[in-house]
C-alpha cells in the first residue's frame, strides 16, 4: 500500500522504488513456427514480440512501462500514492496480458 512505502520512506530515508512489466523468451523448434507465433501475437496487441536470434529461434515478449525512481522523505505522501497507484494499474495489465498469453500458447498447441 502507498501508506507502507510512505511509512519505509520516512524510516529509511531514501528507497529506489520499480515496477518491471512482463518479459519472457522463449526458443521456438524452427522458422515456420517462430514466424507463426510472431504473427499470432503481433495480431492480439503484442507489439513488442520479436525474433532475438535465428541459431536457437529465440522469442522476447516484452511490455513497455517500467518504472523506476528514487524516493526520499522530502517527497509529500500524495505523490507517493499516486506512484503506487500507477504500478498497481500496470501489474493488473500485466496479469491480463499474462491470462492472454496463456490462451494464445494454449491455442496454438493444441
Amino acid at each position: 500500500s502507498a501508506q507502507k512505502v510512505y511509512g519505509l520512506v520516512q524510516q529509511y530515508k531514501t528507497l529506489r522504488f520499480f515496477f518491471e512489466p512482463l518479459i519472457i523468451h522463449f526458443q521456438c523448434a524452427n522458422q515456420e513456427e517462430a514466424n507463426a507465433i510472431l504473427q499470432e501475437l503481433q495480431s492480439n496487441g503484442f507489439k513488442k514480440a520479436n525474433l532475438l536470434s535465428i541459431k536457437h529461434w529465440t522469442m522476447e515478449i516484452r511490455e513497455p512501462g517500467n518504472i523506476e525512481t528514487i524516493l526520499t522523505k522530502d517527497l509529500p505522501e500524495r505523490y507517493i500514492r499516486l506512484l503506487v497507484k500507477e504500478a498497481n494499474a500496470r501489474l493488473k495489465k500485466t496479469k491480463q496480458h499474462r491470462e492472454k498469453l496463456e490462451k494464445i500458447f494454449l491455442t496454438h498447441h493444441s
